[in-house]
């Protein structure tokens, strides 16, 4: 699969990994989960943003090891089951399906802070396919 690079408005600070169909796809969020930066569930994954709103950048792409953004100021990683309808990326207010073959994964979410006024946020989202994935956090930052 060739990376998929797109713009996305947003909104509530995350940005969504889920299912395609799935009811109810965004994740609630307590003290712990937006310490931690992500809020996830076996079907869906909600990850925190560096800004509140506003345009970002996405990259979305399928890996052979875990590899990440070396600019980035946060990274994470989470277990996640791809079925056959593939997965979504999106905002509360706006989302694009991408077909992801089936099968267990893990997401490394990487995210690079706006560089200066005329830039925006950006994240790369990498599906690396794993038979016993598990969640971590590589790179923190103060949030």
């Amino acid at each position: 699969m060739k990376d998929i690079n797109f713009n996305l408005e947003i909104s509530y600070s995350q940005i969504g990994i889920f299912l395609v169909n799935l009811d109810d796809p965004f994740n609630e969020w307590n003290e712990n989960h937006i310490a931690q930066g992500f809020s996830w569930r076996k079907e869906s994954v909600c990850f925190g943003t560096l800004s509140n709103e506003g345009q970002c950048r996405i990259v979305v792409g399928i890996r052979d090891k875990l590899t990440y953004n070396q600019q980035a100021t946060r990274v994470i990683v989470v277990p996640f089951v791809v079925e056959e309808n593939g997965i979504e990326v999106a905002s509360i207010t706006e989302g694009i399906e991408i077909l992801i073959p089936k099968g267990n994964y893990e997401i490394v979410f990487s995210a690079r802070a706006a560089k200066n006024n005329e830039d925006t946020d950006s994240y790369e989202i990498f599906f690396v396919k794993k038979s016993n994935p598990s969640a971590r956090i590589i790179i923190a930052d103060e949030e």
